[in-house]
């Protein structure tokens, strides 16, 4: 069965085209014994009270041959980050700021953090242990409040980890690195090198055709907003923002009934895109975190892994799962919704010399089960030593060295 991504609500959905983004659905199939009537339906009760439906009953098998899990996503939905001059709203007191995460986003990462939980029940033990779980998060507010509430969703206190019976909740630490230091979720990290590649990109004959393109968009929403609006990144900025406005009940101007929302939607698609618009830009922006995720699955495998963790964590960005996703030779230019989540598994089957590494999708945290994703560069079984083989490409040897830091 195929998937193909519908930029029209942010999703990856059947098709009947075979696209570069392949899925592949497991079959939901429970292999069940046949000997008696009365046995298979005491399985099949089973499997639907402990976990949901057929599909968990899958995840639970998967969990068998589980040994490690990487767990990369979106923060919950925030407040707009910038208003614009003829903003009817640009004095509204949002709750905690410009670019807060919201009691929604709070929800859907506690939700997130459920899904897990049920999803690697058997697999990760109920009593937190941190030799079990590493999580990392962009020092953004957001990303880190994103964290807090992903991790009391996994992790409800047990009996003997309450520490106060009036709070269903326990302290779990989260790691970060400022932003100007990080290169692997907030991606702000300066590289003299990928700034040379962003300006060549920009001053294209491409670039500046597409450009082109959208001077009616650009000319239209200066004249409407009061500012000048003369990029991709102003126009996906300001559309984010009325998008939100809307998700929060405000009426919006009239004037922004006359905008063709999916252009608006495929310019904000191509803005997050654009980061890594060559092989050398996606080494910068997405392979740090390639290589953290394919160095946890390769110490897990030589038993290096010290200490030995079931779980990686990294609480971040949009941009971050689009970077990560170009990084793993997805083409496709996407808008990933608040939530989102990539997974990337590592399993280890007894008929298997090697492990076997999955990569599986979940749209947004309202998803019981994800989708699976066949990399078009490991076609699945994908055996790590040829996700290491083909990963190469987008894993710089050296980042300071490539960035011309040193």
């Amino acid at each position: 069965m195929n998937f193909e991504y519908n930029d029209r609500n942010n999703t990856w959905q059947q098709s009947e085209r075979v696209t570069g983004f392949r899925r592949c659905f497991n079959a939901n199939r429970i292999m069940l014994s046949i000997t008696t009537v009365a046995v298979t339906v005491f399985i099949c009760l089973v499997a639907f009270f402990l976990f949901g439906g057929n599909n968990a009953a899958v995840i639970n098998e998967d969990v068998k041959t589980l040994r490690l899990a990487n767990i990369i996503y979106r923060h919950g939905a925030r407040n707009p980050t910038r208003s614009y001059t003829a903003d009817p709203y640009k004095n509204y007191e949002w709750p905690g700021g410009l670019g807060a995460l919201t009691n929604l986003g709070k929800q859907q990462l506690y939700n997130l953090g459920v899904t897990m939980r049920k999803r690697y029940s058997g697999y990760l033990p109920d009593d937190y242990d941190d030799n079990d779980i590493y999580i990392k998060s962009s020092a953004k507010s957001r990303t880190l409040m994103s964290a807090y509430t992903f991790l009391a969703g996994l992790y409800p206190p047990t009996p003997k980890q309450t520490w106060n019976s009036n709070i269903a909740w326990q302290p779990i630490p989260v790691n970060s690195l400022p932003r100007e230091l990080d290169p692997m979720l907030a991606m702000k990290k300066p590289c003299s090198e990928y700034d040379k590649h962003f300006k060549a990109m920009q001053e294209s004959s491409e670039y500046q055709k597409l450009n082109d393109s959208l001077r009616d968009i650009y000319g239209n929403m200066s004249l409407y907003t009061k500012d000048s609006i003369n990029s991709i990144r102003i126009v996906e900025d300001l559309y984010t923002s009325l998008i939100i406005q809307k998700q929060n009940d405000l009426k919006l101007p009239e004037w922004t009934d006359t905008l063709d929302h999916d252009r608006l939607k495929k310019i904000a698609a191509f803005s997050l895109s654009q980061i890594t618009y060559d092989d050398f830009m996606i080494r910068m922006k997405g392979g740090p975190l390639l290589l953290d995720i394919l160095q946890n699955m390769k110490n897990k495998r030589s038993h290096e892994l010290k200490p030995n963790r079931k779980l990686f964590v990294y609480s971040a960005h949009d941009l971050t799962l689009v970077n990560i996703l170009k990084a793993l030779s997805f083409k496709e230019e996407i808008l990933p919704d608040y939530g989102a989540t990539l997974v990337v598994e590592l399993h280890k089957l007894p008929e298997m010399v090697d492990f076997e590494v999955k990569l599986l999708f979940y749209n947004n945290t309202y998803m019981a089960e994800p989708h699976r994703l066949e990399m078009p560069t490991c076609k699945s079984p994908c055996m790590l030593s040829m996700f290491e083989e083909v990963s190469q490409k987008y894993i710089p040897v050296d980042w300071e060295k490539e960035c011309g830091n040193s």
